[in-house]
């Protein structure tokens, strides 16, 4: 069994991407990607099913339309990325950085999302329907009285 250690970036954007062909929609394969770092790259429309990018660098990453049900992002660093339409459901997120990330029209019903960090983030229209976000301060959060609740 191979740890994130032994891929290099490449490896895992291609397995990431085989992942996402129509064909593999049912295959969830190789979740484990703790700790990744992958600032800036575009995994829009993958299929991220199941995926644990517990403490993983995912900061500027385009999440587009993603389907990340079940996802693991404890502690992930998604500062100022686009997750428009993404679907988080029972995602996991405890203490998530979502500064500046842009959640408009995402669907996070029953997501755990206790103490992240919403500063900046976009949440306009985002479906948050049954999730957990005890210990967030939606202050500066961008959106949050437009969204599903």
């Amino acid at each position: 069994m191979y740890s994130l250690s032994n891929w290099d970036r490449n490896e895992v954007l291609e397995f990431l991407s085989y992942r996402s062909y129509p064909e593999n929609k049912n295959s969830t394969g190789y979740n484990y990607f703790r700790g990744a770092r992958l600032y800036g790259e575009d995994l829009r429309d993958y299929n991220l099913l199941d995926i644990d990018f517990e403490d993983a660098e995912l900061s500027r990453v385009n999440l587009s339309k993603c389907k990340m049900h079940r996802a693991n992002l404890r502690h992930a660093d998604l500062r100022n990325a686009n997750m428009h339409r993404v679907k988080l459901q029972t995602a996991d997120l405890t203490g998530a950085d979502l500064r500046g990330a842009d959640l408009s029209y995402a669907n996070l019903q029953w997501a755990i999302l206790i103490g992240v960090k919403v500063d900046g983030a976009n949440f306009k229209n985002t479906d948050l329907r049954f999730a957990d976000f005890r210990g967030v301060y939606w202050g500066n959060a961008v959106g949050y009285e437009k969204a599903k609740k």
